[in-house]
């Protein structure tokens, strides 16, 4: 996680997902991964996100679609829709916003999760803790 602010390091990111993870887990949801890298290879490791009814991982670079990571396939963004989640979780700080607009263009998005504030959102809201609930969608 190269790059990464101080202000979204392991103390946000370890709660943040937990909390997600376990609503996700009480409702039932099928979740997949927006994002194949370094992001999601620490959150694999460091958070509850292995514990989510994970049903694959989505990501643009052509050396990672076909592969099998942490157990589970790695598609095209174009094959998103063919893994039917109920949420999708956008692992990735820097390329949030635009991973995030991706999803919302398909035909009928599914819900999303997103780990950190929008780019442009103002410093102050930033600033505050993100609540540990709910999914913007």
């Amino acid at each position: 996680m190269r790059g990464a602010s101080p202000l979204y390091g392991p103390a946000h990111l370890v709660p943040r997902v937990a909390a997600l993870v376990a609503e996700w887990r009480q409702r039932g949801w099928r979740v997949a991964v927006y994002g194949a890298g370094e992001h999601t290879a620490y959150l694999m490791k460091a958070t509850a996100l292995p514990d989510a009814r994970l049903v694959g991982l989505v990501d643009a670079d052509p050396r990672l679609v076909g592969e099998e990571l942490w157990g589970l396939p790695v598609r095209a963004p174009d094959a998103l829709a063919a893994l039917r989640p109920d949420v999708v979780l956008i692992s990735s700080q820097r390329h949030q916003d635009e991973l995030a607009a991706r999803v919302r263009a398909l035909p009928s998005p599914p819900r999303l999760a997103l780990l950190y504030p929008a780019a442009d959102a103002p410093l102050a809201s930033a600033e505050r803790p993100v609540p540990p609930l709910g999914v913007a969608g």
